[in-house]
């Protein structure tokens, strides 16, 4: 494990780094945690906790350690589901890019004579991860209650939204929700990944960077 890997994990696990220097023999980093524990990670790819609190932070550590290398290394490609909103669309679709990944637009992509549910079928056979860009494209309001309008996603967003979840699983399909003061959110399941953002997807990239990396993907943190 290398040191920026080591400072994800810890800051994933809530812990606060509050010193870092190097080892006396210059053989590797140590990190002091608020907690009075102190991780030595060495340059080699190992590690040791020391100090108070060191049992709390190995156990967390072994355990996304035994996660970590039980898991295949994701695919590069991200299904992202979108409504009408085209500066989101470009935003989010240049910003994966820029971490290397491949996002798959439907309209982007070839048809082949493909139905459009069938495109869709198609090109979410290999993605391991989804994106969903619910966006104000809508309004709507139950019935007899106008006084209640409000924006939503396209029916189309919240179609997909439903068939990724039914593929991939809550922890691996991201909601990307504009304006999430004015907007009713595409559905109320407990667990759902939402991130709000306003004019700019880059509003987002913190919590889905650790998403996607928490999911397999390996994104570089300096191109965060």
């Amino acid at each position: 494990m290398n040191l920026e890997t080591m400072k994800e994990l810890l800051s994933q696990g809530r812990y606060v780094i509050v010193n870092e220097k190097r080892l006396p023999n210059e053989s590797g980093t140590q990190l002091w945690l608020d907690c009075q524990a102190i991780v030595n990670v060495y340059d080699k790819g190992t590690y040791y906790v020391q100090g108070r609190n060191n049992k709390e932070v190995e156990e967390y550590l072994d355990g996304c350690t035994a996660t970590t290398s039980g898991r295949k290394e994701a695919s590069k490609e991200i299904f992202v589901v979108y409504g009408h909103d085209k500066p989101a669309k470009d935003q989010l679709a240049g910003l994966l890019r820029k971490w290397r990944l491949e996002p798959l637009i439907l309209d982007e992509l070839p048809s082949e004579g493909r139905t459009i549910i069938e495109q869709f079928e198609h090109y979410t056979s290999k993605p391991q991860y989804a994106i969903v860009l619910a966006t104000p494209d809508d309004e709507g309001y139950r019935a007899k209650q106008t006084d209640k309008k409000a924006f939503r996603a396209r029916q189309n967003v919240v179609l997909e939204l439903g068939m990724m979840l039914a593929k991939l699983g809550r922890e691996r399909v991201a909601i990307l929700l504009k304006d999430s003061e004015k907007m009713e959110k595409p559905s109320d399941i407990d667990g759902l990944l939402y991130i709000p953002f306003t004019d700019d997807v880059g509003d987002a990239q913190v919590t889905l960077f650790k998403s996607l990396n928490q999911a397999g993907y390996t994104i570089p943190s300096d191109l965060l």
